[in-house]
């Protein structure tokens, strides 16, 4: 379920995501953005086409995203805490004081009811079927007790040439690839913006979260929601 972030001049295009690049309607406060159908995203980047940053035109040519010093993969292995419904998600999730040594490892991009059940691990089950519903059918509400969550964090290290100080004429953006079905973005601390969606990209402008040197990335993701099912990722940087 992840994220790449984009390193690009300001006037370039940029913004890669998901349903709506607009802030849309805040909901209630007693209604969480998974349940309220006037809700897709938050401060999420305008769609367009797909593009990645390169420093010259053969790389452009190449197109060989690994050779780009503008964009940054955040795969590999994060974080991970398994929680069985959003009500018992700790409030201080995102501080950069939260303790997550004990927090089991996970690949991203994967499945992690995919993974659980590969490995032993006590995470909620795989489910595919596309003739009956595989959990109760409520919308726009979710039965708490169908909807765990995964949290997600990892701490990566900014380039020096990436910093707003050292190239004020450049952002950030972070990207993900494919979530299933709802994140919630945090940078050292500061919440970034949501989306939903499970198949379509999402970005994010991060610029203003980010500090020179690590950074801490925290994500929390919903495999269900009130129009989709279940969750996987890809994240990158740049």
């Amino acid at each position: 379920m992840f994220s790449f972030s984009i390193r690009l001049p300001v006037v370039s295009i940029i913004g890669l995501l998901l349903l709506t690049g607009s802030v849309l309607a805040q909901q209630p406060a007693e209604t969480p953005f998974y349940e309220n159908p006037k809700v897709s995203s938050q401060y999420t980047e305008t769609p367009h086409t797909t593009i990645w940053p390169y420093t010259t035109d053969e790389q452009a040519i190449a197109n060989d995203r690994s050779t780009s010093s503008r964009i940054q993969s955040l795969n590999g292995i994060w974080k991970f805490k398994w929680i069985k419904h959003p009500k018992l998600v700790p409030a201080a999730f995102s501080d950069l004081t939260t303790q997550d040594q004990d927090w089991d490892d996970l690949p991203v991009p994967s499945n992690w009811q995919v993974v659980g059940a590969r490995e032993g691990r006590g995470y909620d089950r795989p489910i595919f079927t596309n003739i009956r519903h595989p959990f109760p059918a409520t919308p726009p509400l979710i039965q708490a007790d169908t909807n765990a969550v995964g949290l997600y964090r990892k701490r990566f290290t900014l380039p020096a040439d990436w910093s707003s100080q050292a190239r004020p004429d450049r952002e950030t953006f972070l990207h993900f690839a494919g979530v299933q079905s709802t994140c919630r973005v945090f940078i050292n601390g500061r919440y970034v913006g949501y989306h939903e969606d499970s198949m379509t990209p999402a970005e994010f402008r991060i610029t203003d979260a980010l500090q020179p040197g690590e950074n801490t990335r925290s994500t929390i993701a919903r495999p269900r929601a009130t129009k989709a099912s279940r969750h996987s990722g890809r994240s990158a940087m740049s």
